[in-house]
């Protein structure tokens, strides 16, 4: 096998391994039981402070 094959096959192993570590860091926007009390990015993870939370009436 050439080596610019082996490195392609590299490559995208190494970033199939990196979405999925990517997609286990993410909120599931469907399960609200696993969601923290406070503002949430679902995206980043990044929980804000509760002084950022909205009145939920």
């Amino acid at each position: 096998m050439p080596v610019e094959e082996k490195r392609v096959i590299y490559l995208e192993a190494t970033d199939k391994a990196s979405v999925r570590r990517k997609r286990t860091e993410f909120i599931d926007s469907l399960n609200t039981s696993k969601h923290p009390p406070s503002v949430v990015s679902i995206g980043t993870g990044i929980i804000a402070p509760q002084s950022a939370n909205v009145n939920q009436e």
